[in-house]
């Protein structure tokens, strides 16, 4: 038994002679035992500091590394009761169960701590240009794998000269990308039709990867799949992006391409009209057209080809887009709402007059500061203009024909 003190009632570390007639084996008249609360006092292993500065940087890693380091403290403490139960009994036994835990927690604790990879340059830490994919995951939100793989690409025989403006890259994760490159797997191509400045169709399984877009003479946008809507057996996705900054940014998105209403009849799933992009089919793994008449009810405000003679056309040199004409009427009205946004005070100078719109336009313009463009004359060349355009007076003036 082991030796007892008056205060503790045992104590931490004294030895004390046991009679060798308890023991397994024969010894001398004494052997030496370790107290039970000093082995389960065994403070537990300090990893290296390089290595928690590393598991600052992974949360998860650090909680796992956490955990196995408590656990395998626990067993180690296990482990010395065993040894000290088998010393203590004449029976013997093994502790070889609690050796065999202990030495498997050993290995997951070096591994966690000491054994993750480093990067491929040969440092620890993770470099700005240097992606470290070893613990990264996929984003939460990607559904692609429940999808039927379905891409998008466009051909350049099907594709005529119209649709190169609204033909666009679909970009996935930089996870993906990677993952792919490390296994030696071809890059999927995923392409999709701008409809507008915010709206692009694709497959949905393109849809559902797309985190990036990359758009012909435009920087590249963030995207996200918002919607997925079936046409028979396969999956078209819609993706946003955000608008691009222009000065006339009004929060309503130019419409880039009209969506053919009846595929199998008429011209070719892809053409153009009086030089306007027209798409009533997307092409799936090069071989399937889907037809896109059937997603008229879930599109919303975009132009079909039944609106192809009621738009007009216009341009920045590089860019194009169509907008609804309208009459001169309506256009003038919208303009001469605009003297209530201007007033002034009791005793101000009114800058609204019916017979010089000069002024309204210069503080009205989109641009800013063209106070030499002599806004009044521009205005009576646009409003007297025959035919008249039908587009709004600072579309035209900046881009119309």
């Amino acid at each position: 038994m082991l030796h007892s003190d008056s205060s503790l009632g045992i104590s931490l570390h004294s030895t004390v002679p046991v009679a060798a007639s308890t023991c397994s084996t024969a010894t001398p008249s004494a052997v030496l035992v370790r107290s039970p609360i000093a082995a389960t006092a065994r403070i537990m292993p300090r990893p290296p500091l390089h290595a928690l500065a590393l598991l600052a940087k992974k949360p998860l890693i650090y909680c796992m590394t956490l955990v196995v380091l408590m656990l395998q403290n626990g067993y180690h403490s296990m482990n010395q009761l065993a040894h000290l139960h088998t010393a203590a009994s004449p029976s013997g036994g093994g502790g070889g169960r609690s050796s065999r835990m202990t030495s498997d927690l050993d290995e997951m604790a070096t591994e966690l701590v000491a054994g993750i990879d480093t990067d491929d340059d040969g440092h620890f830490f993770d470099d700005d240009d240097d992606d470290d994919d070893s613990f990264d995951t996929e984003d939460s939100d990607d559904d692609s794998t429940t999808l039927s793989y379905d891409l998008v690409e466009f051909s350049p025989a099907d594709t005529p000269s119209c649709l190169t403006q609204v033909v666009v890259s679909l970009r996935p994760s930089t996870y993906k990308i990677s993952k792919r490159e490390r296994l030696g797997l071809p890059e999927e191509k995923c392409s999709g039709l701008l409809v507008k400045d915010d709206l692009i169709l694709s497959s949905a399984y393109c849809a559902a990867q797309a985190r990036t877009v990359e758009i012909p003479h435009a920087k590249n946008k963030t995207a996200a799949h918002i919607a997925t809507h079936y046409v028979g057996p396969h999956a078209i996705g819609i993706v946003r992006v955000d608008l691009p900054n222009h000065h006339h940014n009004s929060g309503i998105p130019r419409k880039r391409l009209f969506l053919g209403s009846n595929p199998s009849k008429g011209p070719p799933r892809l053409y153009c009209r009086d030089g306007r992009p027209v798409a009533s089919a997307l092409p799936l793994n090069t071989t399937t057209w889907v037809p896109l008449s059937p997603l008229r009810p879930y599109l919303g405000d975009v132009f079909w080809d039944d609106d192809l003679d009621s738009t007009a056309e216009l341009t920045n040199g590089i860019r194009r887009w169509y907008t609804t004409k309208q009459s001169n009427t309506t256009l003038v009205k919208a303009i001469d709402d605009l003297r209530y946004k201007w007033l002034g005070g009791p005793g101000s100078v009114d800058i609204y007059h019916p017979d010089n719109y000069g002024p309204l336009l210069e503080a009205e313009d989109p641009r800013g500061n063209r106070y030499h463009m002599c806004f009044g004359l521009w205005w009576t060349h646009w409003l007297h203009e025959k035919p008249f355009s039908g587009i709004p007076f600072f579309d035209w003036l900046d881009f119309g024909p």
